[in-house]
């Protein structure tokens, strides 16, 4: 893979940047794993009081620094939040992600991001507020803040670029990916826009990506010319180390819908190219 801030022959703008056709200058991605803006009270609501239990009619998803992350929600009821801010808004989706891990590869070299960047919150029982990388800025790899005796320690959040917790801590939904399963493959669907769940139908695309109905260590990722972008494990003969560190999850027949990235007890698993695509909707 190769990227270039100026176009040149044989290479395509990232399809992160077109939505329904329409080609984007630029697009934005979160800092943080989503908070939930209380609509009623016009406050954030930082301790997680909330969690499991927001009013998908008025509040909405925000990204913001020292917050307990919302996490017991759907992926349609967090879709709903989020399009509760406004035209434009959307989760983090195939296209958008695979931006994220396309350029994490090309600067590290590597797939095996716990060992190129930072392990994450992936040991432990317990889920994070945002904002522990903050001390890394934009710059990426694991945070360092001081202890209470003022010893500067390594926090278990990983940073890539601005990104929090690209992976651990939370698991993160991953939008306009769906895939239905039958006789022992999957077929894997993929939209830019108007997303929903449980469907094939347009705008969605068969993208010509087949898996089989397995889980393991991810070995090798599938392809296909037009969806060359995406990073959809096909086989599951690796480890923890090589050749990419990741686990994927195929298992399953029926609809499923998608999340990445792996939560705070992932351990090895977990990691930039994680994926599971074994979880019902509901």
């Amino acid at each position: 893979y190769y990227v270039s801030a100026e176009k040149k022959p044989g290479f395509k703008l990232h399809p992160a940047f077109i939505e329904n056709g329409k080609v984007n200058d630029k697009i934005y991605l979160s800092a943080y794993e989503a908070g939930l803006f209380l609509g009623t009270t016009k406050q954030v609501d930082l301790e997680g009081d909330y969690d499991g239990a927001a009013d998908l009619a008025n509040d909405s998803l925000c990204s913001v620094s020292n917050c307990v992350p919302l996490s017991n929600h759907t992926r349609a009821e967090f879709r709903s939040l989020v399009h509760n801010k406004g035209k434009g808004w959307e989760l983090a989706y195939a296209a958008t992600t695979s931006l994220t891990q396309l350029l994490m590869i090309i600067e590290y070299g590597a797939f095996n991001t716990q060992n190129a960047i930072g392990r994450g919150n992936v040991d432990s029982s317990m889920t994070y507020k945002t904002g522990a990388s903050d001390i890394l800025g934009n710059a990426s790899g694991a945070s360092v803040e001081p202890d209470e005796t003022g010893t500067e320690e390594i926090t278990p959040f990983v940073c890539y670029r601005g990104e929090e917790n690209v992976w651990g801590n939370l698991s993160t939904w991953m939008d306009g990916l769906n895939r239905y399963g039958e006789n022992g493959f999957l077929t894997i669907y993929i939209a830019d826009h108007d997303f929903s769940d449980d469907n094939g139908d347009a705008p969605y695309e068969d993208c010509g990506i087949y898996p089989p109905l397995k889980s393991g260590m991810i070995s090798a990722f599938g392809y296909s010319e037009k969806f060359d972008y995406l990073f959809i494990p096909v086989e599951f003969d690796g480890d923890s180390e090589l050749p990419v560190g990741d686990r994927g999850y195929a298992a399953g027949t029926g609809w499923r819908v998608a999340h990445y990235g792996g939560y705070r007890s992932y351990g090895d698993n977990a990691g930039g190219f994680y994926l599971s695509l074994i979880n019902a909707s509901s």
